[in-house]
């Protein structure tokens, strides 16, 4: 039935018009509701204005009176099925914006009152202008998280049988901030590129990476505002500790786990050999050895000619350096290299030989 803001009923003399009846067919007494609020047409036609409308009861007769020669003439109304308009839907719960995990369910749900009741959900993502409707026609809306529905808004918009509607809340559907995955540490030669990435859920994702030298006091914010941190392995980077701080679209943040970056520790290889040196008496003589790896020392091993097995020598560095001397002369060296592990290596034995002999 379409609802009208007035009911017309029908008089006989406009100009003689006092008020609007109404009585039930079960009683004959007459009630008047009086001419407040109510006007007539030029068509001869009383208008029932909003203000009357709480006299309009179903099941009653409604009838005009006009005075006519000193008497009443009655008019039967016209309406038998009058009835006040349905009330518009009441929403008594609106849907609650959620959060879920990819993968995850997500639901928002409407309850309200209403006779015939009908639901019609609409959605907009952020790069939609306006909202668009929706396949799902019920008080709930239950979907899958997916990358799609990250950060999309939706309403609800109830209608009851008589077509009044009423729209509910806009809500959202959120992933929540979380690390999904820690960076974790890593161990690699210089020269090598030292990776560290971190992966989280969220919407509108920012990153900042903060770090620390070995020996530092304090961590600062570094350049690297991405899920990677990345820096080529130099000996200063050797041990230098790196975290992220994680802010989604709004300001929440999450601090990701701290760790470590390294650089391998370098091979024990021998560079440069010790080589077989001559010198005069009282002239100078040096034999070198090199080598490359972490935290190195060096134990020199001689033996004379009368000697039956190498001795100890008191030289610990790369260089076995004095000045000539006959009793050197003949003399065999090398040298034993050890790294922080404790590994070690061997040099080639060189000999030490007097020039101008017998001169």
């Amino acid at each position: 039935m379409e609802v009208c803001a007035y009911y017309d009923i029908p008089v006989f003399d406009a100009n003689m018009f006092s008020g609007i009846y109404y009585k039930s067919a079960e009683d004959n007494n007459v009630a008047e509701t009086g001419g407040d609020g109510v006007h007539v047409n030029a068509a001869g036609h009383a208008l029932l204005a909003e203000s009357l409308e709480e006299f309009l009861l179903e099941g009653y007769y409604y009838e005009t009176r006009s005075v006519k020669d000193g008497g009443h003439n009655y008019v039967n109304g016209v309406c038998q099925d009058c009835r006040l308009p349905e009330p518009a839907p009441a929403i008594t719960s609106q849907p609650k914006s959620t959060t879920a995990a990819m993968g995850e369910r997500f639901t928002f749900t409407v309850v309200a009152m209403g006779e015939n009741l009908t639901y019609q959900w609409y959605y907009k993502d952020a790069s939609m202008e306006s909202f668009a409707a929706s396949s799902v026609k019920s008080a709930t809306y239950s979907f899958e998280m997916t990358n799609f529905r990250i950060g999309r808004e939706y309403y609800c918009v109830v209608t009851n049988g008589e077509g009044i509607s009423v729209r509910t809340d806009t809500v959202k559907a959120t992933v929540p901030l979380r690390v999904s995955e820690q960076p974790q540490g890593v161990c690699v030669n210089v020269g090598e590129s030292a990776v560290i990435t971190v992966s989280a859920s969220g919407e509108c994702l920012t990153y900042q990476w903060y770090y620390k030298n070995r020996g530092g006091k304090e961590f600062a914010p570094s350049c690297y505002t991405g899920r990677t941190y990345s820096v080529t392995m130099a000996d200063f980077c050797h041990m230098r500790e790196v975290y992220c701080v994680i802010t989604d679209a709004y300001g929440n943040t999450v601090t990701t786990e701290t760790v470590t970056m390294s650089r391998q520790p370098m091979e024990l290889k021998i560079i440069r050999q010790p080589e077989n040196v001559t010198a005069a008496i009282g002239e100078t003589f040096c034999i070198n050895a090199s080598a490359q790896g972490e935290g190195l020392t060096y134990q020199w091993y001689y033996k004379d000619g009368y000697m039956s097995d190498f001795a100890l020598s008191s030289n610990k560095s790369s260089a076995y350096s004095y000045s000539m001397e006959s009793y050197r002369d003949g003399r065999q060296v090398y040298c034993v290299i050890t790294d922080a592990s404790g590994a070690s290596i061997t040099t080639e034995v060189a000999t030490i030989s007097l020039v101008n002999k017998g001169k």
